[in-house]
């Protein structure tokens, strides 16, 4: 059990140099490689996001852009962080 939570809890780090998707400033956004500053204006405006694959799914970035940038960046609320994305929601008990 200890394992699994310290697995969980290890996802949970958010590195110093990353930037939240939902509330970084366009200045950030702006300093991210090969991002326009019409690219800067096309994510803030599509906000939130609740994974950082939006910005494929909305076709606001390459994939050569995103596979660069996507390691600079994690998704804050409302979105889904990165850990939990591939766990299946909890059963319901009727």
């Amino acid at each position: 059990m200890l394992a699994a939570i310290t697995t969980i809890l290890a996802g949970c780090v958010v590195q110093a140099h990353q930037l939240d998707l939902n509330s970084a400033l366009p200045a950030e956004l702006a300093k991210l490689p090969g991002i326009s500053p019409d690219q800067v204006e096309r994510i803030v405006a599509e906000r939130p996001f609740m994974t950082k694959d939006d910005l494929l799914r909305l076709r606001l970035v390459s994939r050569e852009q995103y596979d660069e940038i996507a390691r600079d960046l994690y998704v804050g609320p409302p979105g889904i962080p990165d850990f939990l994305q591939s766990v299946p929601p909890m059963p319901q008990v009727d």
